[in-house]
């Protein structure tokens, strides 16, 4: 459906690995987000999809705003007010791009950092303050960050 950028089905079980003849279904756009008129979108295209006999429970989602507090080193002679830029901007891109009921993942930022590492980032084990570990969002929600979400410390 178009505006639907991620969506997560995830079958219901009674009593041990039983089935219980329902899918919950969660979506979200760009944004974390989704609208009633989206939902109904998806709903209105699972008639074409859906198994029979077989509910589908629609979930919208919400964004779960994090923060991420960056204490960066850089080699000298570089220019680090263009190279935080860079990497702030990659930070905010994969976080926004995680999908819904995606776990934000600490090697994954890790991994964000390293792509900087030739043009004179030092990535050490406290280039990343917080999160201390791997954020899991509850379920039906898309975790997103905003630029002023990105702390330099």
């Amino acid at each position: 459906v178009p505006g639907v950028v991620s969506a997560q089905a995830v079958e219901a079980l009674s009593g041990g690995a039983t089935p219980a003849r329902v899918v919950n279904l969660y979506i979200s756009d760009s944004s974390g987000v989704s609208s009633v008129q989206l939902g109904a979108q998806v709903l209105a295209a699972l008639f074409d999809y859906r198994a029979a006999g077989i509910s589908v429970i629609l979930s919208t989602s919400i964004p779960l705003i994090v923060t991420i507090q960056l204490h960066l080193s850089f080699q000298a002679g570089i220019d680090s007010d263009a190279l935080s830029t860079l990497v702030q901007a990659a930070i905010f891109s994969y976080v926004n791009s995680l999908p819904v009921n995606g776990t934000l993942l600490l090697s994954g930022l890790n991994a964000v950092l390293l792509r900087y590492a030739s043009d004179g980032l030092i990535v050490t084990q406290g280039s990343i303050v917080a999160p201390a570990g791997d954020l899991v969002p509850p379920i039906g929600q898309t975790i997103r960050i905003t630029l002023s979400n990105i702390v330099m410390v």
